[in-house]
């Protein structure tokens, strides 16, 4: 049974006018701070999840022969799959964080924030800010091509769900794809270490707990967390659709 993810935060009577329409804390913006939980509990999860799925991937990405490896490999990149339609599923029926309307801002919006990240002054958003945020799309697109071309793969005795059909040319880029996959991870690692460095705000620490300090007065915290029949729901559709897609 999933944990009930539904919140117990408090949305302010007011908005402070330094306060972005997006989130993000201006220069005038100030409050006591407080800890406010902003990733739920799913979300978390998947992210972890993720990371730990697809180090076991790698760790058994050279198993060619090796009958117990390979499965261990393709079990690990079929879980991926039901992680990654998770989590879009979650990116439209989670809590308000998590959804990709939260954070998929315009390219405008990515390159003031990125002009200011730079200039050390980078706005505070309690959310994932706007280059986090099409880190997190651009990662489950590389997700996603990479476990489907490993499923078109056809190798070493081992023949793919997909190495007949339509999909089947994206075998051939699999190697590629999952060593571009890497570095876009390790990209991801890099901003997160520059984004401790410059602001000060410890986003592992968050993923982890779900916890992140608010400094600022925002609104945006209302809404709060969703209830867990719908991550159920969501892992359940998840499920099937991965079933049916690869029988």
């Amino acid at each position: 049974m999933c944990p009930d993810t539904r919140s117990d935060e408090k949305a302010p009577s007011r908005r402070n006018p330094a306060l972005d329409e997006k989130g993000g804390a201006g220069r005038g913006a100030s409050s006591p701070p407080s800890d406010v939980k902003v990733w739920d509990f799913p979300t978390r999860v998947v992210h972890w999840a993720v990371v730990i799925l697809v180090g076991v991937a790698w760790a058994t990405s050279e198993g060619e022969g090796e009958h117990v490896l390979t499965s261990v490999h393709v079990d690990a990149g079929i879980a991926i799959l039901v992680l990654v339609i998770f989590r879009l599923m979650w990116g439209v029926i989670g809590s308000k964080h998590s959804r990709f309307g939260d954070f998929v801002r315009s390219w405008a919006v990515v390159r003031t924030y990125a002009v200011r990240l730079f200039s050390f002054n980078p706005p505070r958003y309690l959310g994932h800010n706007p280059l986090g945020g099409w880190m997190v799309l651009t990662l489950l697109a590389f997700l996603a091509v990479s476990v489907v071309s490993g499923l078109a793969m056809s190798k070493d005795g081992y023949v793919g769900p997909f190495a007949h059909g339509p999909l089947a040319p994206l075998g051939y880029a699999h190697e590629g794809l999952t060593t571009a996959l890497l570095a876009l991870a390790g990209v991801h690692v890099f901003g997160v270490l520059a984004h401790f460095f410059l602001s000060g705000e410890n986003l592992v620490r968050a993923m982890f707990s779900g916890i992140k300090t608010n400094t600022m007065s925002a609104p945006d915290v209302a809404g709060g967390y969703v209830g867990s029949w719908r991550a159920a729901l969501a892992l359940a559709g998840a499920m099937a659709i991965t079933w049916w897609w690869i029988r």
